[in-house]
């Protein structure tokens, strides 16, 4: 396998100021967010109001669409009503995943997260996901690098055993033994299948060539041999630091009363206490100095190359223009790298581009997928349109296809309950 990565600067002028460093990722083959405008938000007092719920209630806000509620024990609630299918989606966020692991005990979050979903077989109701399974829903709980997430979506006349399981998973984990070495191995199958994929593979090579610090740069391993050496005590320590309720997002979505959904969640949220520990954070370091390059080979149809552009995660001026020039660039078949890199040139079998955005840590990933002969070519015509709109401003029919296509992909996007939560 063949991963090639290069790094360089982007600057814009005008409205799409953006400094950014670049690195390329190349697998080579051996064989040849659109804000919506809304009415502005209504808060009430909850000494005014008897449902039961205000009774548990820090601060209560209403808006047309969200029911936002944070409660005592400072666990934040958003209830959105989407009453147009029988379908409803609870989700719960955790502001706590890879990123947040001991540097010794890779692979906790992951394991953690499975456990959620596992949870303590009974042998007459199964574990939790063959409980949402027998209630004609599914569940998925999965550690990303900035954060845990637990989704539950089931028939909305089964939303309350649906809530009561999520609540159980977050204030119960179930921690045996015997548990934790049988999900390990599927978390592990599970990691052997991600590292099969040539494109999540070279993504996650692109992202520690840019972010050179541990567990940025270190691939998560495709064996069990990691999750060996994480006791029963490293999943409770990590357990109670991240899964305080002050680091817990809920989000219910889908065919439910906002009202009934919160009176619900109050009579069952109580065994949720913080528990006073805090995770170390890790702080990541995205300055960069000078161009960055790598490859890796593998036995591919047709190679990947991967550029990362570092881009400001805090400045919100600039990352509407990012946005922007990430619908000009590469969203949509329209795109500026499709139309001229593909169609024109001939030089790309494929092009696209996605931001993606944590906390502290923000790039721009340009993706093609090329013939092995034209890789070079490829390089040095991807970096000739990026001086290109460095020199001059975008067209105006550019703008005006990139701001459609936004428009486009953010209706989209709300086209199911887990989207809208």
């Amino acid at each position: 396998m063949t991963i090639s990565t290069k790094q360089n600067s982007l600057s814009m002028r005008a409205m799409l100021r953006v400094s950014v460093n670049a690195w390329l990722i190349v697998l080579l083959a051996c064989s040849g967010l659109w804000a919506q405008n809304r009415p502005a938000g209504k808060k009430i007092s909850a000494g005014k109001i008897t449902a039961p719920f205000l009774q548990y209630a820090k601060s209560y806000e209403e808006t047309p669409y969200v029911t936002k509620v944070v409660l005592k024990n400072g666990m934040t609630v958003l209830v959105n009503e989407f009453r147009a299918h029988p379908v409803v989606s609870i989700q719960a966020h955790v502001r706590a995943g890879i990123l947040d692991e001991p540097a010794d005990r890779p692979g906790v979050a992951s394991l953690l997260a499975a456990m959620l979903c596992r949870g303590l077989p009974d042998t007459v109701k199964g574990t939790r996901r063959q409980n949402i399974q027998l209630l004609g829903g599914s569940m998925k709980c999965e550690a990303y690098w900035e954060r845990t997430e637990l989704e539950i979506v089931a028939s909305s006349s089964q939303w309350k055993r649906a809530l009561n399981i999520l609540i159980e998973a977050l204030s119960n984990p179930c921690l045996q033994e015997q548990e934790i070495k049988l999900e390990a191995a599927l978390t592990a199958g599970k990691l052997r299948e991600l590292a099969e994929s040539p494109f999540e593979f070279a993504l996650a090579r692109l992202l520690g060539l840019g972010f050179d610090q541990p567990p940025l740069n270190r691939w998560r391993s495709s064996d069990s041999e990691p999750f060996g050496r994480i006791m029963t005590s490293d999943l409770e320590a990590f357990y109670r630091a991240a899964f305080s309720p002050e680091n817990i997002l809920l989000i219910i979505s889908g065919d439910v009363s906002s009202g009934e959904a919160l009176n619900e969640l109050v009579k069952i949220y109580k065994p949720l206490k913080s528990s006073g520990v805090k995770l170390k954070r890790l702080t990541l370091q995205s300055r960069q100095e000078s161009f960055r390059y790598a490859a890796l080979e593998g036995n591919i149809p047709y190679p990947y190359l991967l550029f990362g552009f570092h881009v400001d995660s805090d400045n919100l001026a600039d990352s509407a223009a990012i946005q922007v020039l990430n619908a000009i660039l590469g969203v949509g078949e329209g795109s500026v790298l499709a139309m001229r890199l593909r169609d024109q040139r001939k030089v790309v079998l494929a092009a696209s581009t996605h931001i993606i955005q944590w906390p502290g840590l923000s790039y721009l990933v340009v993706e093609l997928q090329v013939r092995p002969e034209d890789i070079d070519r490829s390089e040095i015509a991807l970096f000739t349109e990026m001086e290109l709109l460095k020199r001059q401003e975008p067209s105006e029919a550019d703008m005006a296809r990139a701001l459609a296509q936004m428009e486009l992909s953010f209706w989209s996007h709300l086209e199911t309950v887990s989207a809208r939560a």
